[in-house]
């Protein structure tokens, strides 16, 4: 079994990774800041208290087997085409996110959605979003957020793998 990789206390902004693949990651203590990536694979990573923030945007990704964990882990940024497949999210932040064309899969743990009847701070947009293959434990759907409009919602296609294919 490979080691993983520690990145720890790191902060980052104005970068761009394209078609980058992360393996056996383990991110602890570390914030982004309008920072972009395109076509990246995460497989096997660990995020602990990970933030997010101000634009930064995630398109085409594809999150595999990975854990999200901690009270302040917050990902308030733009997934656009991206598949979380078999993830694990627990105590996660989802202010200011924004899922588009995106399929979740795997288990979702203490976690509040909030609508646009909610502070900005706390709004998540959900178009286009399958959750259906995800098992919420201790999940709600607050301030105007109706779960059964994004549990419902028609999934992308996926390939053979699992993944789908991001819009031109």
């Amino acid at each position: 079994m490979r080691e993983k990789t520690h990145i720890l206390n790191t902060r980052s902004s104005l970068r761009i990774f394209r078609k980058k693949q992360y393996a056996d990651f383990r991110y602890q203590e570390c914030r982004y800041y309008a920072t972009f990536w395109t076509g990246c694979v995460w497989e096997n990573c660990h995020f602990y208290r990970v933030g997010y923030f101000w634009g930064c945007t995630f398109h085409g990704c594809v999150f595999r087997n990975c854990l999200f964990r901690g009270q302040h882990t917050y990902l308030g940024a733009s997934f656009r085409d991206c598949q979380f497949i078999d993830c694990d999210f627990t105590d996660v932040s989802f202010g200011r996110a924004s899922f588009t064309d995106c399929r979740i899969t795997g288990t979702l743990t203490n976690i509040i959605f909030h609508g646009n009847e909610a502070p900005r701070s706390r709004r998540t947009r959900f178009t286009r979003v399958d959750l259906s293959g995800a098992k919420l434990v201790e999940t709600g759907f607050q301030s105007g957020l109706k779960e059964e409009e994004i549990i419902a919602a028609r999934p992308p296609a996926a390939n053979k793998d699992g993944t789908t294919v991001p819009k031109a």
